[in-house]
């Protein structure tokens, strides 16, 4: 599955909505934890054909540290961006290449979100 640039901004748009709506609403955060796919459905009119398990961790106190270790991204199935592909084409610093690889990866994460839902 190519995952494009499209996929990976209205992955993030929705992972943004959804954040925004949990942190309003103490009623909609708690049907995100419990039921994640229908509070999803609910915002997005959808319904997933997916057989895909969505787990949401409540990451609000600022007591503990979260440490999530997503999946390695498929690099190659990714669609860069101009400003990436700019960025490669001109050499990369370690830091440079850190932020690279974060931004695909989060990237990823908020495409294949996408995908669940179409």
């Amino acid at each position: 599955m190519k995952i494009s640039q499209d996929a990976q901004i209205q992955g993030q748009e929705l992972l943004k909505t959804l954040v925004e709506k949990a942190w309003q609403s103490p009623d909609f955060k708690n049907q995100l934890l419990t039921n994640p796919q229908a509070a999803i459905e609910a915002v997005t009119g959808k319904k997933s054909s997916s057989n895909k398990k969505i787990v949401v961790e409540d990451q609000s106190s600022d007591s503990i540290i979260y440490f999530n270790i997503p999946a390695e991204p498929k690099l190659d199935e990714l669609e860069l961006s101009a400003e990436q592909l700019e960025i490669v084409a001109g050499g990369l610093t370690p830091l440079t290449l850190v932020v690279v690889v974060g931004t695909v990866a989060g990237g990823f994460g908020a495409a294949a979100l996408w995908d669940y839902i179409n």
